[in-house]
C-alpha cells in the first residue's frame, strides 16, 4: 500500500510505494498537502504495478492541482521545453556557445529516449545523474562537468517559469563522482621543452599564435581574429574583445612579444596578424 514520506528540508510529500515486481519506489508528489498527495502516491503506485497509465496518472496530478490552484497545469514534455530554451539562447548567446548547448541537449534528449515526450515534471535526478555518469565514462572530468552545468541550465529555466517544483539536478554534487577518464588521464600544461619541440615544427603562422598565446593566455579563436588595429605599439599593449565573454581586454606586451611582432610583416588597420586563421 502506497505511503508518504517527507524529507526534512523538503516541503513536498514523496510518495513511497510498490511496484509490480517487488521494487519499492520512491517518487515526489510535487504536493504539499497531504491528502492531495496519498491521491497522487495511489495513482503511481497503481501505474507501477500495470493498472494504470502514465497518462491517467498525469491526469490525477493535474486535477489535483487544478482543485488546490484553481488553476490549470500547463504541461510541457521534456523535449518541448528543450527545444524552445535552446531557441532563446540562439538568440543571446555567442555561436559557439550556442552550438555548445545544443551538443549537450541532443545527447541529453537522445539517452532519454522516448521518455524526452513525457511531461518536463517527471524527468528524475536519477536519470540526470545516470545520463551525467554514462557521458562521462569516455569524458574528461571537466568536460563532464560543463555538461552538467549545461543541464542545470535547462532545469533552473524550467523551475523559474513554474513549470517544475523541484529541480532534479539540485541533488547531484559535481565534484564528488569521479569519471573513469578522469582518473586514468589528467591535465597539465606543456612543459618550456614541450613548447620548443612544437615551435620546431610549427609553420611560421602557427609559430606566431603560439607565442600569443603563450605572452597572453587568450583562447585561440580572439588570437585567431586578431587585427593590427588591435596592437598599440606606442603604448606597448594589445587591446581585444573576447568573443566567448564580451569582456574588453587591455595586456601589456612582453619583451619577447614584442620582438616578436617587430619580425612580422607589418600591417594596418584591420587587417589581420594572422590571415589564415
Amino acid at each position: 500500500m502506497a505511503s508518504l514520506w517527507k524529507h526534512p528540508n523538503s516541503k513536498y510529500w514523496t510518495a513511497c510505494y510498490t511496484a509490480g515486481d517487488g521494487r519499492q519506489l520512491k517518487r515526489s508528489t510535487k504536493l504539499t498537502v497531504r491528502k492531495d498527495a496519498l491521491k497522487v502516491a495511489e495513482a503511481y503506485e497503481a501505474a507501477a504495478r500495470g493498472e494504470r497509465t502514465d497518462s491517467q496518472v498525469m491526469r490525477v496530478v493535474m486535477e489535483l492541482h487544478q482543485q488546490f490552484t484553481g488553476q490549470d497545469m500547463k504541461v510541457v514534455s521534456l523535449r518541448e521545453f528543450i527545444t524552445d530554451w535552446l531557441a532563446g539562447k540562439k538568440q543571446t548567446s555567442a555561436s559557439a556557445t550556442a552550438k555548445f548547448y545544443t551538443s549537450v541537449c541532443d545527447r541529453f534528449l537522445e539517452f532519454m529516449g522516448g521518455k524526452a515526450d513525457r511531461p518536463l515534471m517527471h524527468c528524475s535526478s536519477a536519470q540526470v545523474r545516470a545520463f551525467w555518469l554514462d557521458f562521462g565514462k569516455t569524458r574528461h572530468q571537466n568536460t563532464a562537468r560543463h555538461y552538467l552545468k549545461c543541464i542545470r541550465m535547462v532545469f533552473k529555466a524550467a523551475f523559474e517559469r513554474k513549470l517544475i517544483s523541484e529541480n532534479p539536478t539540485d541533488g547531484i554534487e559535481a565534484g564528488k563522482v569521479r569519471t573513469e577518464r578522469s582518473v586514468s588521464k589528467g591535465r597539465r600544461p606543456f612543459t618550456l621543452a614541450e613548447l620548443d619541440r612544437v615551435l620546431a615544427v610549427a609553420d611560421p603562422e602557427w609559430r606566431s599564435l603560439v607565442v600569443f598565446g603563450f605572452y597572453t593566455g587568450q583562447r585561440l579563436s580572439d588570437l585567431a581574429a586578431l587585427t593590427w588595429d588591435n596592437l598599440d605599439l606606442g603604448r606597448n599593449q594589445i587591446a581585444l574583445v573576447t568573443r566567448k565573454t564580451g569582456k574588453t581586454m587591455i595586456l601589456p606586451l612582453a619583451g619577447p612579444l614584442r620582438r616578436h611582432i617587430e619580425t612580422l610583416t607589418a600591417g594596418t588597420g584591420p587587417v589581420p596578424l594572422h590571415p589564415r586563421a
